[in-house]
This record gives C-alpha cells, sequence and structure tokens, in this order.
C-alpha cells in the first residue's frame, strides 16, 4: 500500500492537460513543486485531431508534436527550483501569409512553432507553511506571452487540511494576421487568475479536494486567423475585449484495497460570455504489479453551451460580436484514457520511472481527437 500511496502523489503532477472548458485562449498551465527529491523527466506528446463538423468552412485538422524537459532541484532542505522547457511543432494555429489557401479552407497554419520556458522556486517556511513564486515566457511567429505567478500553502498543524492560494498574471501581445493574410498591427492580451483550492483528509482511506479558480481577461481576445461566415460571405471574428470566467473543480480520492485507489471528481465552469459547462470524471489507480508497475484508466465527460457572440451561417444580418469558432460552439465530448507507469526501475544503479499514456475523445460535432504521451523521470 505504500508503494501505491506514493503513486498516488507523484501521478498527478505528471498528469497530461485535460480538455479546456469553452474558451479562445487559456494561459499556459502552471508547473508544480515537486520538493520531496531531484528529478529530471523527458516527454514527448503527440496530438491529433481530425476534420470534422465543427466549422463547414474551416478545415480543422490539427497535429501537434511537443516534446519537453522538466527540472526539479532541491537547493537545501527548504528551497527547490523547478525548470520547463517546452517545444510544439504545430499545424494548424494561427496563419502565415505564405501559407494561405483559397478563402474558406485554410486549416490555420503549416509549421507553426512554440517554444515556452518556465521556472518556479518554492520554499518551505516550516512544516505547515510554503510559498512558491515563477515566471514563464513562451513565442510564436506571432504571439509571445509573459507570465508571473505566486502560490501560498498552509497544512494544518494535525495535517488534516491543506489550502492553498495562487496568483497568475499573463501579458500578451498579438500580431494581427487575419483569415485574408492582411496584417493589421499589434494587439495585446491581459490575463489575471486567483484560485483557492483545499485538500482534506476524510478518513484513514479517503480525502478530499476542492479547487475554485478566477480568471480576467482584457484585451484582444478574439482570434485574429477566424473567419465567419454568414450567407456565402466571409468576415473576420470579433469577440468582447474582457472575460470573466468561473471554475470550480471537486475530487474524493478512496482507497478501496491496498492496491486499488478511485477518484471521482465533477467540475463546472461559467463565464460572462453565455458559457456553462460540466465536467465528470472518474480515475482508478491500480498497483497491477506491486512495485513495478501502476495501471491508471480514466474517463471524462465534458458538456457546454455556445457563447452568446456564437453565429448561424443564416443569420439575417451581422452582428458586433460574432464568432463560429468550434471551442465555443455548443458540443459534448467523452474522452477514454489509460496510463501506464513503472514507478521505481533501476537503470545502472538509478531510481527511473517510465510513463506511457493514451487517450482518445469522442465530441459530438465530429472533431474527435487522440493523444499519446511518453515519458522517462530519473531521481537522484
Amino acid at each position: 500500500m505504500r508503494k501505491l500511496i506514493l503513486a498516488l502523489i507523484l501521478l498527478p503532477a505528471l498528469a497530461r492537460a485535460q480538455e479546456k472548458p469553452a474558451e479562445a485562449e487559456a494561459p499556459a498551465k502552471r508547473i508544480e513543486a515537486e520538493t520531496s527529491r531531484s528529478y529530471l523527466r523527458f516527454a514527448f506528446n503527440f496530438y491529433k485531431q481530425k476534420d470534422g463538423e465543427g466549422n463547414p468552412n474551416l478545415k480543422e485538422d490539427m497535429t501537434v508534436l511537443e516534446p519537453q524537459i522538466l527540472l526539479g532541484l532541491g537547493l537545501g532542505e527548504k528551497l527547490s527550483l523547478n525548470l520547463k522547457l517546452q517545444a510544439d511543432i504545430i499545424t494548424a494555429a494561427s496563419v502565415d501569409k505564405k501559407y494561405r489557401f483559397l478563402p474558406g479552407t485554410q486549416s490555420g497554419a503549416s509549421g507553426d512553432k512554440f517554444f515556452g520556458a518556465e521556472g518556479g522556486l518554492f520554499y518551505a517556511w516550516s512544516d505547515q507553511v510554503k510559498t512558491g513564486i515563477g515566471v514563464s515566457t513562451s513565442t510564436e511567429y506571432d504571439y509571445k506571452s509573459r507570465g508571473i505567478n505566486a502560490r501560498f500553502i498552509y497544512d494544518t498543524p494535525d495535517k488534516n487540511d491543506t489550502f492553498l492560494i495562487k496568483a497568475s498574471a499573463f501579458f500578451d501581445t498579438l500580431d494581427i494576421i487575419k483569415f485574408d493574410g492582411s496584417e493589421d498591427g499589434t494587439e495585446s492580451r491581459n490575463s489575471y487568475s486567483l484560485g483557492l483550492g483545499w485538500t482534506h483528509v476524510l478518513g484513514r482511506r479517503t480525502q478530499m479536494t476542492l479547487n475554485y479558480d478566477l480568471t480576467i481577461q482584457r484585451g484582444f481576445l478574439a482570434t485574429p486567423y477566424n473567419s465567419v461566415f454568414i450567407r456565402g460571405k466571409e468576415y473576420e471574428e470579433v469577440l468582447p475585449s474582457s472575460r470573466m470566467r468561473h471554475n470550480l473543480f471537486g475530487r474524493v480520492r478512496h482507497l478501496l484495497l491496498d492496491d486499488l485507489a478511485v477518484e471521482p471528481g465533477i467540475g463546472v465552469y461559467a463565464d460572462d460570455w453565455g458559457a456553462l459547462a460540466f465536467n465528470l470524471e472518474v480515475r482508478a489507480f491500480w498497483e497491477a504489479i506491486p512495485g513495478v508497475l501502476i495501471v491508471q484508466p480514466w474517463y471524462r465527460f465534458h458538456g457546454q453551451t455556445e457563447v452568446d457572440q456564437f453565429v448561424d451561417t443564416s443569420a439575417s444580418s451581422l452582428p458586433k460580436h460574432r464568432t463560429q469558432d468550434s471551442d465555443l460552439d455548443a458540443f459534448d465530448s467523452h474522452t477514454f484514457g489509460l496510463k501506464l507507469v513503472t514507478p521505481h526501475v533501476k537503470i545502472f544503479g538509478i531510481d527511473t520511472e517510465f510513463e506511457l499514456g493514451a487517450d482518445y475523445s469522442i465530441r459530438s460535432d465530429f472533431l474527435d481527437s487522440y493523444s499519446v504521451t511518453f515519458g522517462v523521470m530519473v531521481r537522484f
């Protein structure tokens, strides 16, 4: 059971980012503290989305190749450092004029490249109080982002409750390259987030976690290369210059057997663009071969409404705010995943962990997708 509990602590920090609720752009996911041991992790993620019926006037195939390097260093008993380097090669993300096809057939981009770096320092003031600060930067040919973040963690004296406060700010700039290849200068987009978390031990085998996140965005929130078709004519996408998002998620983790734990979770999302989303998921952690292999199957349901600015191709007039982005439309999805982890393999005397994961998502608008992740981590 001890090995399974250790795996349950480590696995969430290594999980792949899951499907986002309705949003045009989301701040990058923050790296988490790993203060128990120093580690170096290499990962490679592959993501593929097929063209469906989300937007019949836009090819929505997408392929992402994503290598990652994560480094965690213990700088003494109380201080630790985390670094993350990531590069994406994306075949559908933002328009470059030299890749422009006929109107209405542009798939987004060809060979778009993303580079990002994050760093964080975490300090344990005592057994109960920990703090962390971090910075991030990323760049594409038409998009640059800079970010800062901080967090405060408090454990009660009896260790039955952990409270988390986190905050982040992102300052982005976009080169406005429109659907027809024309350029319209540079715009800014700022995002500010505040998160609250509470973890409570319900018993020897059960704990619960509740998280709430508030995000406020200001600036150019549309996607420059997106277009809107109304009665056969193509127009640029226009969205409000502000957005407030609320996200509430809770989960309960229970150890059913000495080698099997389950974790159901439920989440709700709402924003002032009129989007509502509901998420339901369940995960299992099974130590299939004690000390050798952990199997993690999971399932997630996601359902959302369309934003108020979503317009149909048959609209009688051209509204001020308009979008036909499939991710801002109403849809349901079912995602099935499986992850295999060998937490402790000795290679040349080095404690090594291997991870292999895959998932498949089925969407009601036929924008189905799948991803594969391979990772290897060494602890020292």
